[in-house]
Order: structure tokens, then C-alpha cells, then sequence
């Protein structure tokens, strides 16, 4: 029997420089899109 593979549903990164967080863990294999919730900072989500 096997087990599934590791899955994770939510991670909160905090960076003062959005764009260079996104440039770094993008280098890691992970996509994101930037949205905004309100007049708030913007946010990364990671794309599945």
C-alpha cells in the first residue's frame, strides 16, 4: 500500500517586498497569481 503524496492547502508568507517573494519561491517550482482583498496589501496565492 502506498501512502499520497504530501499535500498543503495554506501557507502565509510575510515579506515587505511582495515581488521579490514571489521571484524567490517561484525559483522554487511554485506558481502564484496576486490578487487584492479590498483596499488591503496584495496577495499570492499559489496556483494548483
Amino acid at each position: 500500500m502506498f501512502a499520497a503524496p504530501p499535500f498543503m492547502n495554506l501557507t502565509v508568507l510575510r515579506s515587505p517586498d511582495i515581488d521579490r517573494a514571489s521571484r524567490f519561491y517561484s525559483e522554487l517550482g511554485l506558481l502564484f497569481t496576486k490578487h487584492r482583498h479590498g483596499s488591503g496589501a496584495g496577495a499570492l496565492h499559489v496556483m494548483r
